[in-house]
């Protein structure tokens, strides 16, 4: 299992929206082809459902670097940046499906830096 507290995140990149995403090297495992590891998203605006706001989100992700895929395994959901403040939700999908990166996007990027990493 990977260290749910890890907090040394390294910037990979910035979407569209201007959300930052973040890994945590520290938290990087890798099994075989594929690499668990801690992922943080600051929402430059934070997202909201019914009555939750959502200002930052740490995921537990599997990469599986020969596929260019992956999936999430677990999301905690925080009321501030940073993943700090009050939890506000917890998924665990630990049976999510593999998803494909697409060229160019955050995942991508994401997936790269993570997997050479993990070298």
């Amino acid at each position: 299992m990977v260290n749910a507290y890890a907090e040394q995140w390294s910037s990979v990149a910035i979407s569209e929206s201007e959300s930052t995403y973040f890994y945590d090297p520290a938290s990087v495992i890798k099994e075989g082809s594929t690499v668990k590891y801690w992922e943080l998203a600051n929402y430059k605006k934070p997202l909201t459902a019914g009555n939750l706001t959502v200002a930052s989100s740490k995921s537990l992700m599997l990469a599986d670097c020969q596929s260019d895929r992956y999936r999430t395994l677990r999301v905690i959901d925080y009321d501030m940046s940073d993943a700090r403040g009050r939890i506000v939700n917890i998924n665990l999908t630990e049976n999510s499906p593999w998803l494909k990166t697409n060229e160019g996007s955050v995942d991508d990027a994401m997936l790269r830096m993570v997997c050479k990493s993990a070298n």
